[in-house]
């Protein structure tokens, strides 16, 4: 076979498989973004008619005790993240698995509390993995997990995204 008929195979090969490692990587990349949750549209109250008296302002809320929680945003809770957890465990820790598993698509409520929906969730994103659903995890194996929030934001800050 002649030289350049040699060289436009591996010029062909190189360009399919360039071709195929970008959208294999757009691929990866879409998949694991997080899902944008849909915006509800605000209600908006239909106009009083021409002529009717302005309607009464509403009272201000009463002041809540200053012992209630100022920050619930699970990510900035204090967790041990070697902490074994299982069902019945309660916690911050538990609220972050919460938490993390509702950003995988997971529909939970972040109680702290690991109940029979959080055991359903976690066994479902588990099997979503292609894994076996363990008795109990750390926040650390968790995490560690291939297509779990902190890998995907680990890889989307490598990338720049």
């Amino acid at each position: 076979m002649p030289a350049a008929a040699t060289d436009d195979k591996k010029k062909l090969y190189w360009g399919i498989g360039i071709v195929v490692a970008i959208v294999l990587a757009a691929l990866a990349f879409f998949a694991m973004r997080k899902p944008t949750p849909a915006v509800k549209p605000k209600y908006v109250a239909p106009a009083p008619p021409a002529g009717a008296p302005a309607p009464k302002p509403k009272p201000a809320p009463a002041p809540t005790s200053t012992a209630a929680k100022t920050n619930t945003d699970p990510q900035s809770l204090p967790v041990d993240m070697t902490k074994s957890l299982s069902a019945g465990s309660t916690g911050n820790e538990v609220e972050r698995l919460q938490d993390d598993l509702g950003e995988l698509g997971q529909g939970i409520a972040c109680d702290g509390t690991w109940g029979p929906e959080t055991t359903a969730c976690l066994t479902a994103q588990y099997l979503l993995w292609g894994a076996n659903p363990p008795d109990s995890i750390t926040l650390n194996d968790f995490e560690a997990m291939p297509g779990s929030m902190s890998v995907v934001d680990k890889i989307s800050s490598f990338i720049g995204v």
